[in-house]
């Protein structure tokens, strides 16, 4: 498939430099994003199939490598650099905070009944 875009001149000249590789870079990049939201979505589905207590929701931490995506993909989205599949990513992501957020009120409800 032949696939046409507009880029800047100075990225074109960089492009022109790295042809023979372009397609294998593009596909490295696309598994990179994808791949860094799948390892936040697995993470918290791994902590949620393990049963865990109240407790342990309440103290739950998103891992390093997770919040360094986050914060990544919201200084670019500050910056407005965002690619389309990073915008999706980063909706993914916030998407999956709230959620957590509404279960860490509810385990806080469990430990402190009456609230």
């Amino acid at each position: 498939m032949q696939l046409t875009i507009d880029i800047p001149d100075e990225l074109a000249d960089k492009a022109a430099a790295a042809r023979e590789r372009l397609s294998e870079l593009i596909e490295q990049d696309l598994r990179r994003q994808s791949a860094g939201s799948r390892g936040v979505v697995q993470e918290l589905f791994e902590f949620l199939a393990g049963d865990p207590s109240p407790e342990q929701i309440v103290d739950f931490r998103p891992s390093a490598q997770a919040t360094g995506r986050l914060s990544e993909l919201l200084n670019k989205n500050r910056e407005g650099s965002l690619t389309a599949a990073e915008e999706a990513e980063l909706d993914t992501l916030q998407s999956l905070d709230n959620l957590f957020a509404l279960l860490k009120v509810q385990a806080r409800q469990r430990l402190t009944p009456g609230l």
